[in-house]
């Protein structure tokens, strides 16, 4: 899915970095504070629920979007009260540009 991913929204001008890991996640985010982060929910160590908590406490600028498999409602609300401004399903890919687009 991450190669789908970084097939989708890659652009020329743009450094990705990818990690299956909420607890890297958060990692790399600190070390390279990237304009966007694309958080998948189930991941190993650290949920990517978690993850986004943790990255904007560190920084509440940061951009996260949720990119999951899991629709539900109350996923959907928990990455919201942890920051994320954005939620979309993996069938639902091409909302990542209208997404993106609001938010600059």
């Amino acid at each position: 899915m991450r190669e789908t991913l970084i097939r989708f929204i890659k652009m020329e001008e743009d450094e990705i970095f990818e990690c299956g890991d909420g607890a890297a996640a958060v990692d790399l985010f600190m070390e390279h504070r990237p304009d966007w982060v694309l958080m998948d929910i189930r991941m190993e160590e650290t949920n990517g629920i978690d993850a986004t908590a943790k990255i904007i406490a560190g920084d509440p600028n940061a951009r996260v979007i949720i990119v999951t498999d899991y629709g539900d409602k109350f996923f959907r609300r928990a990455a919201e009260k942890a920051g994320a401004i954005g939620f979309i399903t993996k069938e639902n890919l091409s909302e990542i540009n209208s997404i993106v687009r609001r938010a600059k």
